[in-house]
């Protein structure tokens, strides 16, 4: 093949490749989307039960199950079962959160505590990339944990949102692989790795992910979710207040 001739091919290649992930309609992305939060978010009521390692540096300094209760978008109870945290509870009712703990009264979480440690993995769960986001597809892909991803940036809606802004890293088969969270102020607070999938009944389950806390004291902060075993479930509605919680 002659010099011209190559890089003519090279040329037609290079836009074949990218063509299609610039010209993504609006239509094609919010599919996207919407892939991603179903695999995230599987059933409209369920029941997770979920293991966290917590390490700093590498080492490990925590291991705490707890069952996940999850009503709709806006409702979630957490009940740690296993660890250090045994007993504790976080109930979560749209813009509100309380830690409950035993033989205590409930302690509302300040919008401030709601970006850091434990509490923050709810907010970053919560969100709806379809739903409450705006977004914008790069025109290159790139490559995360071995898969060639498309790279969405997503700007919230809402003035109100906790996260203003998210990168996320979404693979051919539209699962998402990475997720990068930022506050208003532009800093970045969270990175989530989403590392193993499963599928179940015909539905692909998040497995695993790990989350990097980057508002921590000190450096190194990780949190390794294990999504142990979904259960679809009819919730009542009293489980989501503060007696029933309780």
């Amino acid at each position: 093949m002659s010099k011209r001739g190559f890089l003519t091919f090279a040329i037609a290649f290079v836009l074949a490749v990218v063509r299609p992930l610039a010209a993504a309609t609006p239509e094609e992305v919010r599919a996207w989307l919407r892939e991603v939060d179903a695999v995230r978010q599987p059933y409209p009521q369920a029941v997770i039960s979920v293991r966290q390692t917590e390490r700093v540096g590498g080492v490990v300094r925590s291991v705490d199950e707890f069952d996940l209760y999850v009503k709709g978008r806006d409702r979630a109870l957490v009940v740690f079962t296993g660890g250090k945290q045994t007993g504790r509870k976080i109930l979560i009712v749209g813009e509100k959160m309380w830690l409950i703990l035993p033989n205590a009264h409930p302690v509302p979480i300040s919008p401030h505590q709601r970006i850091m440690g434990a509490a923050a993995l709810s907010e970053a769960a919560r969100f709806r990339a379809a739903d409450d986001y705006e977004a914008s597809v790069r025109a290159e892909e790139e490559e995360q944990g071995g898969h060639r991803c498309r790279v969405v940036d997503l700007a919230a809606r809402s003035p109100k949102s906790r996260y203003s802004r998210i990168e996320l890293w979404i693979d051919a088969r539209h699962l998402p692989r990475k997720a990068r969270f930022y506050l208003p102020s532009g800093r970045q607070a969270q990175e989530i790795v989403f590392l193993r999938f499963e599928e179940k009944g015909g539905r692909t389950l998040l497995a695993e992910m790990e989350c990097h806390d980057l508002l921590a004291p000190g450096a190194g902060l990780t949190r390794t979710l294990e999504y142990l075993r979904y259960r679809p479930a009819r919730i009542d509605d009293s489980v989501f207040t503060l007696q029933g919680a309780r």
